[in-house]
């Protein structure tokens, strides 16, 4: 088998539909899921991709632990409680601080629509 065409065709058919990603919504819930599992036994403490990949499935397909407001968020100047999502974010972003030296850029992308 050459592949040739009919493999491109197969393979951008799976990736987008018209310009609009595809994605199934039971296997984000599953992804959530196992990582709300690794943030609520600490796993995730060092980890600030996995924190975003947890925001990132939690704006695509909440739980009500993404809807919740946070109050005490440690956010300067900010008095009033944030979304557990964007809490992730924040802590994503402290943690490239305190750890990696701020070398990562994604938690600031990530973060900087809120």
């Amino acid at each position: 088998c050459t592949g040739g065409n009919s493999t491109k065709k197969a393979t951008t058919k799976l990736s987008s539909d018209n310009g609009v990603p595809n994605f199934s919504g039971p296997l984000y819930d599953l992804k959530r899921d196992l990582l709300w599992t690794l943030y609520d036994l600490g796993h995730m403490n060092k980890f600030p991709f996995g924190l975003l990949e947890l925001g990132d499935c939690e704006e695509y397909r909440s739980s009500p632990k993404g809807e919740a407001w946070v109050s005490d968020h440690g956010m300067p100047d900010i008095d009033e409680p944030i979304l557990m999502n964007e809490y992730l974010f924040w802590q994503a972003i402290q943690i490239n601080q305190r750890l990696y030296n701020n070398a990562q850029t994604y938690p600031y992308f990530y973060a900087g629509h809120y």
